[in-house]
């Protein structure tokens, strides 16, 4: 079965053809950049992102964890240089998926889309989890024992799924306006316990600028977990069809959570040491570091509890945007014949794939239901998703990066930086997936890499099986992958995917 074929944009119009529906087209109301971008930041949480990243990384790499997040943020941006080089030469709604299949034949696509639907899908599951342990941990700070137990988990974990979906069919806009907004209420009080620890502690940089503790190995940890917790940050680029002037706007998204959050983090590392050093009993005793750094600062008490439900609500917002991500890459594999042809269905009066949605809604659901009763633990269910988002991530990274030294090589084109980046980021995305496997939690979690390869298999059956029944995706003749070039990246109906 040969490979769907990126066809030029002219061929999208004329005598004959489909009618114009590529983002250049008048007929359709594009995302611009700074919403765009916007909605890259705000969907990777920055507020938990702040909240719990350095201190997961504290807890791994020590006083110096700075130093492993700076390492893991360069790690990213090296993954980003190869994503940024496709997302500059074609417009595709498959991310990753669809720009390495114009470089590599069919085999390439059906393993890194296998590998991101699979990673999409869990993602969204460990998302609505997420929303619930805060939840639960709020409600749970207000006296009500009962809010961390299963059945009243699983409650809120449906309820999150429900509004979710329900926003994500009233449309695009309606979805990102809602990411943008919970992000918003939820950063300010995070950023204000932060200030306040500095307040508190002073501007001391000396617990940091301590190398006398530095462990490299440690550190080589901290920044594998880093690099785990910027998983996904090419995501914005699945409405890159939706977007106006798409080759410009699209690599700005693309490395804004790389940029922002990345380097946000060693930055707070920096600010905040002192203040956890200080709050080390408290940490030990399972406070969540929003609330050890408050009471720590001496703000009232209601403010860390708070902090959890504010988390809650930025998390909301982010399996928000997941499941929108989610719901364009499913429509894409359907539309190349990998998934039933339902899956592409658009909604005639919101315009969205509604039937991808609720079908990557009720996937996720139904995975957290039924880990969640049979390991009679959430906490644990959501520990071996998190991981599995990971493992299931990691192979498109490594894919995308090869591509992007063998498509430039193969074009005869001299770039060093690219290749020594791309490089750089395939070997920094394997230890991460190392250490995934030997650090990896114990009990179930400890088996993901198994159930990984489990369902990148599985899902590339059902690719083929779907293929086969479908008789779709096939390369007009004539052109094969290196014919491209520079040109957007179509599909051969002339509908931008």
């Amino acid at each position: 079965m040969n490979e769907p074929l990126p066809v030029p944009e002219a061929a999208s119009s004329g005598a004959g053809t489909q009618p114009d529906l590529t983002p250049q087209s008048p007929e359709r109301k594009l995302i611009g950049r700074g919403t765009l971008v916007s909605l890259s930041l705000a969907s990777f949480v920055p507020a938990v992102q702040f909240a719990t990243a350095p201190l997961l990384i504290f807890s791994i790499a020590g006083p110096t964890a700075w130093v492993a997040a700076l390492a893991s943020m360069i790690a990213t941006m090296c993954v980003g240089a190869a994503v940024v080089h496709f997302a500059r030469r074609y417009i595709a709604s498959g991310s990753l998926y669809s720009y390495v299949g114009t470089v590599f034949k069919p085999w390439a696509r059906y393993l890194v889309g296998a590998s991101l639907l699979g990673g999409y899908v869990m993602g969204v599951a460990a998302l609505v989890t997420v929303v619930g342990i805060y939840m639960g941990s709020f409600l749970h700070s207000l006296g009500i024992e009962t809010a961390t137990d299963l059945v009243p988990l699983l409650g809120v974990g449906v309820a999150t799924v429900v509004v979710v979906t329900a926003i994500a069919l009233l449309g695009r806009d309606t979805s990102i306006n809602a990411v943008v907004v919970l992000t918003a209420i939820s950063l300010p009080l995070v950023l204000t316990i932060i200030g306040a620890s500095v307040v508190h502690t002073g501007f001391d940089l000396s617990p940091s600028m301590d190398f006398g503790s530095f462990n490299l190995e440690a550190t080589l940890g901290g920044a594998a977990l880093g690099m785990a917790g910027l998983v996904g940050f090419e995501s914005s680029s699945a409405l890159a069809t939706e977007t106006q002037d798409a080759k410009r706007s699209v690599p700005w998204a693309v490395m804004a959570p790389v940029l922002v959050i990345g380097g946000g983090v060693p930055a707070v590392l920096l600010l905040t040491m002192p203040g956890m050093l200080e709050s080390g009993d408290a940490l030990a005793a399972g406070a969540s570091a929003p609330a050890a750094l408050a009471a720590n600062a001496g703000m009232p008490i209601w403010i860390g509890q708070f902090s959890d439900l504010f988390l809650a609500i930025a998390s909301l917002g982010s399996t928000l945007a997941f499941l929108n991500y989610s719901a364009r890459l499913a429509q894409n594999l359907a539309g190349d014949g990998l998934l039933p042809a339902v899956m592409q269905r658009v909604d005639s009066r919101r315009g969205v794939p509604h039937i991808a949605i609720v079908a990557v809604a009720g996937v996720s659901l139904a995975w957290i239901l039924v880990f969640s009763i049979a390991l009679r633990n959430v906490f644990e269910m959501y520990s071996m998703t998190a991981t599995l988002v990971i493992f299931l991530w990691v192979l498109p990274y490594i894919v995308i990066t090869i591509a992007a030294i063998v498509g430039t090589v193969r074009k005869r084109e001299m770039r060093p930086i690219l290749w020594t980046a791309s490089g750089f980021g395939a070997v920094a995305m394997t230890w991460v997936l190392i250490d995934g496997v030997r650090n990896a939690a114990p009990g179930v979690s400890s088996k993901m890499i198994y159930v990984m390869a489990f369902i990148t298999v599985a899902l590339i059956i059902v690719f083929r099986l779907s293929l086969r029944r479908n008789r779709t995706g096939q390369r007009p003749i004539g052109l094969t992958a290196e014919d491209i070039g520079d040109l957007p990246l179509l599909e051969s109906d002339g509908v931008a995917r």
